[in-house]
């Protein structure tokens, strides 16, 4: 990390990974054990009988670090925190529109519509390009490919939850297909922070050494139903 505050985050992330692996399975923090996979995503290695298919992810950017944690479905987590651009070569700094144009593969063209939508002021349209971000980079992170999977392959759609502005929930269309087995929650925090909670099926989990996906061998994933279940609860009906 080249910026203090950036390396002072991820000592915080990684103080608060080994509080919630500690809190949640038990163990001592000098007797954690946490590795990566070869994609880099990072997982809790010590067996836990009680919760053998606990996870996490972490994330950090802009002044917040997030993560969350999952009994049995696979998760991902992403802060985007996009609100400054970059200085063009001739020193003059680069409009949201040129800065945006850097990313035009990844973002599909209904994703773009959204972002550049009538009426939207600068403010707005960046609002949206984080929650479209975010959105991306918590499925990748939770499948664990991360860089490998190009995100243009992805695509989201959203809709509000509760009536919040803030709050949303996501559907993901891959390849043109809509993958019914995930579940995406993505909020709106401070003004400036769009943080996305990514659920699925371990099932799709990319691990090419294989040690964090053995963690989910004796599950038995129902799909959307499990994504319906509270902490600690019952599923709740299929989906007809």
């Amino acid at each position: 990390f080249f910026q203090s505050s950036d390396r002072k985050l991820a000592i915080v992330g990684r103080l608060l990974v080994r509080k919630a692996c500690s809190e949640a399975c038990g163990i001592p923090f000098d007797e954690l054990q946490i590795k990566r996979t070869l994609g880099k995503k990072p997982y809790l290695a010590n067996e836990t009988p009680e919760m053998p298919c606990f996870n996490f992810n972490i994330s950090h950017e802009g002044g917040m670090v997030v993560l969350a944690s999952e009994p049995s479905c696979v998760v991902g987590v992403d802060v985007c925190a996009v609100d400054q651009f970059g200085r063009k070569r001739d020193g003059t700094q680069q409009t949201l529109d040129e800065w945006m144009s850097l990313f035009d593969p990844q973002l599909t063209p209904h994703e773009w519509s959204e972002v550049k939508a009538p009426g939207l002021d600068d403010a707005g349209k960046a609002a949206v390009f984080r929650r479209h971000w975010s959105l991306k980079e918590a499925f990748v992170k939770a499948r664990g490919d991360g860089l490998g999977f190009e995100l243009g392959r992805a695509e989201f759609r959203t809709k509000l939850v509760g009536g919040l502005p803030s709050k949303r929930s996501a559907e993901v269309i891959v390849d043109g297909v809509v993958n019914p087995a995930w579940s995406f929650i993505n909020q709106e925090l401070s003004g400036r922070h769009s943080v996305t909670v990514a659920r699925g099926p371990p099932t799709d989990i990319v691990d090419e050494w294989g040690d964090f996906k053995k963690r989910f061998e004796s599950q038995n994933f129902h799909g959307p139903r499990e994504l319906r279940k509270p902490p600690g609860g019952a599923a709740g009906p299929d989906p007809q």
